[in-house]
């Protein structure tokens, strides 16, 4: 996933990420990790069917996002 800053970001510890910066984040290591996907590291063409039949609602929907499922982004630039 990648950003471009539109105005300089500056975080509580005083890092400063310019205006026009890309920022981004590796998201495989969290889509393959045990704390949140049960077998992880196995593909699973069920997974959010099964997801969703347990949970009930829409929170593993294909179209909705989650700061557990970042493919898509997420926030409200990818609503």
């Amino acid at each position: 996933m990648a950003r471009k800053t539109m105005k300089d970001v500056t975080f509580a510890d005083g890092t400063i990420i310019p205006k026009g910066a890309f920022v981004t984040m590796a998201t495989q290591p969290m889509h393959l990790d045990n704390e949140f996907y049960v077998n992880a590291e196995m593909f699973d063409p069920f997974r959010f069917s099964n997801m969703r039949a347990k949970d009930g609602g829409v929170k593993h929907q294909f179209a909705v996002t989650s700061p557990e499922y970042l493919v898509f982004g997420h926030g409200r630039h990818a609503w």
